[in-house]
């Protein structure tokens, strides 16, 4: 694998064979580690999901509940859910995994990551109101912050800007 010295592109093709092969070969090596994340994961978030509901099921007297919902999506699930890729680089690095990876967020970055997810969500947000298309645009070219953020212990304004230019 070179890099070209002009514009800074790695000398390969990705295929999609070669990738689904290497994506199985890492899935299979950490299975039960990445399946006791996720199932973690997904108990985790099942607070954020109380805020759905139809047109004709609202009542006032869930706002407090609702309230609830989104603090603890913007400052506990989100975080982790940065935590939980992270750990899911982990095991593409072929570096141990333990349990315990998925709240490294608390110990290593939590502050970014939180202003990062709310700077992400908003940004995504705005993107799919304006009809979808560059809420695309904005989630693809944003899609490295949470990687960003954790591993490399960035600064929101950094890994913005990181991600913007490595998906140019």
């Amino acid at each position: 694998m070179e890099t070209n010295k002009e514009n800074g592109t790695l000398g390969f093709i990705p295929l999609t064979g070669p990738s689904y092969s290497k994506g199985w070969d890492v899935m299979w090596t950490t299975f039960i580690e990445l399946l006791v994340v996720s199932i973690v994961f997904a108990f985790i978030n099942i607070p954020t999901g109380v805020f759905r509901w139809g047109d004709n099921e609202f009542q006032w007297y869930f706002m407090p509940i609702i309230f609830f919902a989104i603090a603890y999506g913007i400052f506990i699930s989100g975080p982790i859910g940065y935590s939980v890729q992270w750990v899911y680089l982990k095991a593409v690095r072929k570096e141990k995994i333990n349990i315990k990876d998925m709240f490294a967020v608390f110990e290593r970055n939590y502050w970014n990551a939180v202003i990062a997810n709310l700077v992400v969500g908003i940004i995504i947000g705005f993107g799919i109101v304006m009809l979808i298309v560059p809420g695309i645009f904005f989630a693809c070219r944003l899609a490295f912050v949470p990687y960003l953020v954790i591993d490399q212990k960035m600064d929101v304004m950094d890994a913005l800007k990181t991600s913007w230019e490595m998906t140019r």
